[in-house]
């Protein structure tokens, strides 16, 4: 089966098999995805650190939080890509596949490329500390 990327991703996993970080929590690649009402589907990339694989987290873009403001998240799904042992693993794949090119991609929800969420993510957790 394709993905919105032209890859090939196992999609139907059981959550069960991925493991948990060196720090008993997910450290997760993911593609949220959506099909628009003109019938194209959309997708974004993150990376994400959780307790528990089985939340409700879609990822943080800005353009992918006015379409879950507008639309709601009942036509989106998520797919876990994979896990990795720690957060920065997670954020090295996010920074590898999020690229320029992947964000202005047509059918990219991606607002800037792995490499400037990350910064944006850790700037956030420091004014929240």
């Amino acid at each position: 089966m394709n993905s919105p990327l032209d890859l090939d991703f196992e999609i139907m996993r059981n959550l069960s098999s991925f493991e948990r970080g060196t720090d008993g929590l997910y450290h997760y690649l993911f593609c949220t995805t959506r099909l628009g009402s003109n019938g194209r589907c959309m997708f974004f990339i993150g990376s994400h650190t959780a307790s528990d694989l089985h939340n409700d987290y879609l990822g943080d873009g800005r353009t992918l939080r006015q379409v879950l403001n507008t639309w709601g998240s009942s036509d989106c799904r998520k797919f876990i890509l994979a896990t990795f042992p720690t957060q920065e693993q997670a954020e090295a794949a996010e920074r590898s596949i999020v690229t320029q090119e992947l964000v202005d991609r047509a059918d990219s929800y991606n607002d800037v490329t792995g490499a400037e969420m990350i910064i944006k993510r850790h700037q956030k957790l420091e004014r929240a500390a």
